[in-house]
């Protein structure tokens, strides 16, 4: 493999280089990143197939309903790792894709993928659902806390936007009517990290198995990145 192939021009709104993985010998990964945009045709469709299978009939027991609701989590899944190995399927697609179904399953406001530059403190989006771009470039929560608990892994919950100290733009966040956010670290490779990042417009206590389904969406975020890196590099 030519590891010194390059790109071709294209819509991009950002060309990210890293140090090669370990367990592949790459000399350089190149992630190419779109603008986040307002919500994909395609991803739109692939999330209302999906419906069918979320959670019905208001008169089931509870134990129905969550076991109903663990099935949708899975078929989601099952449905989003198919699209992640199309082969014609865009980076930009997935990723909102992502954000949509980790939005819509869990009743959230919105969802945001944000990667953290290489060598530097930006916490760049590269996919949101359900946000308005102001917010998104608010600088609501503390850019500075939020990329060292990142760096170090950390499961970031917010569960009060009134009275939590990382919380920099109160007002933009009242204005865009989030309350709460849960945040979920991932590291790409040795050197790229990002954040999955879900917004509620009330106070929220997430169940284990939602926390579970939003640590499987990220992974498959992290694939799908590195996925396209990949073919990006193969030309």
């Amino acid at each position: 493999m030519d590891t010194d192939e390059t790109a071709g021009e294209n819509s991009v709104a950002n060309l990210l280089s890293t140090p090669p993985v370990s367990s592949t010998k790459l000399a350089e990964m190149r992630f190419h990143f779109p603008e986040a945009t307002a919500f994909c045709r395609n991803s739109r469709q692939r999330l209302d197939e999906t419906e069918p299978y979320a959670v019905s009939g208001k008169d089931s027991g509870e134990e129905k309903m969550a076991s109903s609701k663990i099935d949708s989590y899975f078929f989601t899944l099952v449905r989003l790792i198919d699209v992640i190995y199309r082969e014609e399927e865009d980076l930009g697609d997935v990723l909102h894709f992502i954000v949509s179904l980790a939005a819509e399953l869990t009743g959230a406001k919105g969802s945001t993928i944000r990667v953290l530059e290489q060598g530097s403190f930006n916490l760049k989006v590269v996919a949101s659902y359900g946000l308005s771009r102001g917010y998104l470039h608010s600088g609501a929560i503390d850019f500075g806390k939020s990329i060292t608990e990142i760096r170090q892994g950390d499961v970031i919950i917010i569960n009060d936007f009134e009275n939590d100290p990382r919380i920099q733009n109160l007002q933009a966040a009242r204005k865009e009517g989030v309350s709460s956010v849960i945040g979920i670290p991932f590291t790409v490779n040795e050197d790229t990290y990002c954040i999955l990042r879900v917004y509620f417009s009330a106070k929220k206590i997430p169940t284990h198995d939602e926390m579970q389904l939003l640590n499987s969406l990220g992974k498959l975020g992290c694939l799908a990145i590195l996925r396209a890196a990949i073919k990006d590099m193969r030309g």
